[in-house]
């Protein structure tokens, strides 16, 4: 019986944790994508870096976004899956936010210096890396706040009640 509930627990880890993973891979890519418009880079441009890896030359599309939009929401779920496996026994939204964003940064070096030069040699050299670092920051802690709040349990929150009713005096 334990194995089934120990199996259940850790299938709940890495579903909540893919679930805050795409809400922080939005929050990631908004900021990304503002910061790259208020520099009057394009705000889609993100996106289109993304989505280059599969449209090379042709980066500059909607069709290269819409892919964009889909590989990055991937990735944020499987990253926030793994990030919600290797929590899964921390309880609590403000130890899995604090913990998400050192989450966050651990996952941008990595990232940013192996697999984005390797896969995306045009999006490396575009992206500002001051702003891929803040940005995996926003991803750890959205993801991380995020974890912490699906884990809550709503039967342990003590919501006031009302004993009387008040009427007119």
């Amino acid at each position: 019986m334990a194995d089934v509930s120990e199996r259940e627990h850790t299938r709940a880890a890495a579903m909540h944790g893919a679930m805050a993973g795409v809400l922080g891979a939005i929050a990631m890519a908004l900021l990304m994508m503002m910061v790259t418009a208020g520099q009057g880079g394009g705000f889609w441009t993100p996106l289109q870096l993304i989505g280059g890896v599969a449209f090379g030359s042709a980066w500059q599309s909607l069709g290269s976004a819409l892919l964009g939009a889909v590989i990055h929401l991937i990735v944020g779920a499987i990253v926030g899956a793994i990030y919600g496996l290797l929590t899964r026994r921390i309880e609590g939204t403000v130890y899995t936010t604090m913990l998400g964003m050192v989450f966050g940064i651990a996952v941008f070096a990595p990232a940013t210096y192996l697999i984005l030069p390797a896969i995306d040699p045009v999006m490396y050299g575009t992206m500002h890396l001051g702003v891929l670092f803040m940005a995996h920051i926003v991803y750890g802690l959205i993801t991380g706040a995020a974890v912490g709040a699906l884990r809550h349990k709503r039967s342990d929150v003590a919501w006031p009640r009302v004993t009387r009713s008040v009427g007119p005096a």
